[in-house]
């Protein structure tokens, strides 16, 4: 019954909600795990439909041939049915047996609710597969000092450029705050939007004051905020502050197609972008990327980043030995040149050897060099309910809503947990 409810669950109801891709049988036919008979064990797997290829490459390599007579079967789904999906299935008790996860403020409660198993061989801190991954990988996917998550990729925000229009004002990317409003002012004056951003969209909103918020107050902000419900910290209401000037000003603005169009039809000349969301841009020559330049100098090199294409195995699994299996070939050399490569990620292993085509990846990677610390998402450092109250409090400003009425609107639904 737990695989029937499940595959329901996961598949045909996702697939009228999101339009994902279902295994197809005949009608009538059983689940798989009931005519697989003597091959094994059925392990359901879900993940974002941006993993790409490489993700179904891996699981048709690891089902072809395993020691555990095994088949993995893998759906995808967009972000916002899979977050509402996994929610669903654990409140049921009914979790996928391999599962894609956020890291810290998103895993927690999972953690919190036995439905994640720890990940025993990265917990004990040493051994060959612990060390293949680079410093610091597992530092949001730990609780109490243990693993419960693999993560595959590094990830981080950047202000993303269209060159030519740089090259027609004769401008650089700026080096300091006073040097990017500067180029703001520059760039409205010839008629091009400084800034485009997404005002209709929460968490775009709030991935942009967190890259101000990074720059205004860097880690210690951060760690303030996420460890406590009083959420009047100065850091905080002068990056909400800065976010009402960049608007006030015109220097953040919507266009009248998506952020990146504008970019590339030269209506815009910046935008701030996930580095997961430039993989179709990638083979575009006439775009370029630099950190978003901290307001206090002190916060510089603070970006928002963080690891990606993390994977949990449920408590409920099957069979945990073939799942873990499975993770560890999928972090392996071969799978994660093949992911960097699909994606232009950087991954979160030590692979050598490791380069890209695009010159815009190039160069995003190379920002890599600068970073002297990161802080997470809203909704992944904060948690879901500190991280959407602050996402649309950042979407208000956006609008039109005075910073400090949206300050004393924040603290409050984080001080009263509404």
């Amino acid at each position: 019954m737990r695989r029937l409810w499940a595959g329901l669950l996961f598949g045909c109801v996702a697939a009228i909600l999101a339009g994902c891709t279902v295994p197809s049988g005949p009608p009538g036919s059983m689940p798989p795990e009931e005519t697989a008979g003597e091959a094994g064990h059925v392990l359901n797997m879900v993940a974002l439909s941006s993993a790409g290829n490489t993700l179904q490459e891996a699981v048709d390599d690891f089902n072809a041939d395993n020691p555990y007579g095994v088949t993995i079967e893998l759906t995808s789904y967009t972000m916002s049915t899979y977050k509402q999906m996994v929610s669903t299935s654990a409140a049921i008790n009914e979790m996928p047996d391999l599962f894609f996860t956020w890291e810290a403020g998103y895993l927690k409660p999972f953690v919190e609710k036995g439905k994640v198993l720890e990940i025993e061989e990265l917990s004990a801190g040493t051994g060959t597969w612990y060390e293949s991954f680079k410093p610091g990988a597992f530092d949001n996917l730990t609780f109490d000092g243990k693993v419960y998550a693999v993560p595959l990729q590094e990830v981080m925000v950047v202000v993303v450029y269209n060159r030519d229009l740089f090259r027609q004002l004769g401008v650089e990317p700026p080096r300091d705050w006073q040097a990017f409003m500067d180029l703001c002012a520059a760039f409205q004056s010839a008629g091009v939007v400084p800034l485009a951003v997404n005002n209709s969209g929460s968490w775009e909103a709030g991935q942009l004051l967190m890259a101000v918020l990074a720059g205004s107050g860097g880690c210690g902000v951060y760690e303030t905020l996420r460890e406590s419900d009083d959420w009047t910290d100065a850091r905080l209401l002068d990056a909400m502050d800065t976010l009402e000037q960049l608007y006030d000003l015109g220097y953040a603005a919507g266009t009248d197609t998506s952020i990146s169009q504008a970019l590339i039809d030269g209506k815009a000349a910046m935008t701030v972008l996930g580095s997961w969301d430039l993989s179709w841009l990638a083979d575009r020559e006439d775009l370029g990327a630099f950190l978003l330049p901290a307001k206090e100098e002190e916060c510089a090199g603070t970006v928002v980043g963080s690891i990606d294409q993390c994977y949990g195995i449920s408590s409920d699994c099957p069979d945990p030995e073939a799942a873990l299996a499975f993770l560890k070939l999928l972090s392996g050399e071969k799978y994660q040149l093949e992911l960097a490569e699909e994606s232009g990620q950087v991954p979160a292993t030590r692979v050598e050897g490791y380069r890209t085509d695009s010159p815009l990846m190039a160069e995003v990677q190379g920002l890599y060099q600068q970073v002297t610390g990161q802080i997470l998402w809203a909704d992944r450092g904060f948690g879901h309910e500190k991280g959407e109250a602050f996402n649309r409090a950042a979407l208000a400003i956006l609008n039109g809503d005075p910073a400090d009425q949206q300050a004393e609107i924040l603290a409050e639904q984080i001080r009263s947990g509404s």
